[in-house]
């Protein structure tokens, strides 16, 4: 029999319960409670029926169970006439459930109503920003800091916001803010603090935080990973590749499971075989194919396993045995490591330990189709990356931003275009005249790209596996860089350890508003004035 000593209790064990972690064991605890309340019996009052539904909404939503979860709210917010929290409650599960829409009238709904709800707005702020509605974000976010002023939640969220809308030194004041009401040991805000400051040019004070990140949650893999990337662009390659190892407890870096020992450097290669997993990007692996001649020179017998497209490319590569295709089947191997482990595990320390550029062969096959045209220039041009890439927006420049450039080169040069047409905008009439030859559409697999290269005199390329196949083939290429580029391109650097033919034309420093391209299009404009090919 139930009475009030008995259910204060159980409540209490709940409560320990949660508080230590023990979300299943509070579950179980509240399960008795929990049923006595939704058949409402008179074993609970109607205020204990409202505190048990919705404690037992929270845990199932902490539980993942939010089908549960909206349930139980719904019934907690039948039984109160306060309605603010079991409408927060009901607008979390919505989300869990991928109802957004009603999530966000749920939330509005809570926000326009006389009871505050601090979570809400939170919760909104970040679903809006989830949705990429950023400036309604901006909006929520500034009333709830506003409101709550000590609320380090909400600095946090409303910081990521203004990063996402580029008012970086708003972003960073309320990074900041965040960092000082957090808790002890709360890295988010460093990391993200450390994001903002990256995009601002304060790479020195952004490694200091990965640092500070990694010491407060040793155990954190999205710590570790910043820390690297943030080591790797500074040159430290002995500690960055170590901590570049993290990236698969992440959950992002994912590599086909299979039972094959792991190479870690240490391991007798002579006489084994040993597979080059694929990871990541096409770019990531043609930057790694340089690794094949060191392991085959370890006596190892090396098999590539390959992105769709790049076999053929791979094969060319001295060091390589065979190449594994995606659809292919997997010869019997000694030892696997994946293709972006190879720098660690061969103990890449500084620039001298990376084996030098080129190392790829264009494969032989159909010509190339270019308009012959004596004495003038032949240039490629790409400047879109992969769209599904977390920092394309960044990476990529929209082809009318370089109408400029190609109207005022056009009496010198010809230019190629190598985007292919499953990733650009429609040409408008005035720029696609500016390109002398469109071999988008010719461009079916990696081998015709590097055939394509092979033929012009420049590439100028945003950073795309573009780049780096005309690095690894040894041609002239520019690689357009934003502030915050990628760790492989170093900081402040025109050229490159990885690709000695590589020229980097970067931005120095924040990008103005609404231009962030200009200050590095001059430069590549009065370059290509005294550019002279060299064959």
């Amino acid at each position: 029999m139930l009475n009030s000593t008995v259910i204060d209790g159980i409540l209490a064990d709940v409560a320990e319960a949660v508080t230590a972690g023990k979300l299943q064991r509070g579950w179980l605890l509240l399960s008795p409670l929990l049923q006595a309340a939704v058949a409402q019996t008179n074993e609970l009052t109607r205020e204990q029926q409202y505190h048990v539904t919705a404690q037992a909404a929270e845990l199932a939503i902490a539980l993942k169970r939010p089908g549960v979860a909206l349930d139980c709210a719904r019934h907690a917010e039948s039984l109160t006439m306060q309605k603010g929290w079991p409408t927060h409650l009901q607008a979390l599960a919505l989300r869990d459930l991928g109802r957004l829409d009603e999530a966000v009238t749920l939330w509005e709904r809570v926000l326009a109503g006389e009871s505050y709800v601090q979570a809400a707005y939170q919760g909104l702020g970040s679903l809006l920003s989830r949705q990429e509605c950023y400036l309604r974000a901006r909006q929520v976010l500034d009333d709830g800091v506003r409101l709550w002023p000590r609320s380090a939640d909400l600095w946090l969220s409303y910081g990521l916001v203004q990063a996402r809308l580029d008012d970086l030194e708003g972003a960073e004041a309320a990074l900041r803010t965040a960092m000082r009401l957090g808790p002890a040991g709360w890295e988010a805000p460093l990391l993200n603090l450390a994001w903002v400051l990256r995009r601002r040019g304060g790479f020195a004070e952004a490694l200091q935080l990965h640092r500070q990140a990694v010491e407060l949650a040793p155990e954190s893999a999205e710590a570790h990973w910043n820390l690297a990337t943030s080591l790797l662009s500074h040159g430290q390659y002995r500690e960055g590749f170590a901590a570049f190892e993290w990236r698969f407890r992440r959950g992002r870096a994912l590599l086909q499971q299979r039972d094959i020992p792991p190479w870690d450097g240490q391991a007798e290669l002579s006489g084994k075989r040993i597979l080059v997993a694929r990871e990541q990007g096409v770019g990531d692996t043609l930057q790694m194919l340089r690794f094949a001649a060191v392991l085959a020179a370890r006596g190892a017998e090396v098999i590539w396993e390959a992105h769709a497209g790049l076999e053929s490319l791979c094969a060319s590569v001295i060091g390589v045995h065979a190449v594994v295709g995606p659809d292919m089947a997997l010869p019997e191997v000694e030892y696997q490591v994946p293709a972006m482990s190879l720098p660690y595990c061969l103990r890449v320390t500084d620039a001298a330990d990376i084996p030098p550029a080129p190392y790829l062969t264009a494969p032989a096959g159909d010509p190339v189709p270019l308009t012959v045209s004596a004495g003038r220039k032949k240039i490629g041009l790409v400047w879109r990356g992969n769209p599904s890439h977390e920092g394309d927006a960044a990476r990529s420049i929209a082809l009318p931003r370089l109408g400029e450039m190609l109207h005022r080169s056009s009496g010198m040069v010809d230019w190629v275009c190598l985007q292919r047409p499953d990733n650009r905008e429609a040409f408008l009439p005035e720029l696609a005249a500016c390109f002398r030859d469109d071999l988008g559409p010719w461009l079916s697999d990696f081998s015709r790209t590097a055939r394509a290269l092979m033929a012009l005199d420049l590439v100028i390329s945003v950073d795309t596996a573009v780049l780096h196949l005309a690095g690894a083939l040894g041609r002239p290429v520019w690689g357009l860089l934003p502030l915050a580029s990628d760790w492989r391109w170093l900081i402040g650097r025109d050229d490159s350890p990885w690709y000695s033919t590589l020229r980097l034309f970067r931005q120095t420093e924040p990008a103005p508003a609404g231009d962030p391209w200009g200050p590095v299009l001059q430069q590549v404009m009065a370059a290509l004035e005294w550019y002279k090919p060299v064959r």
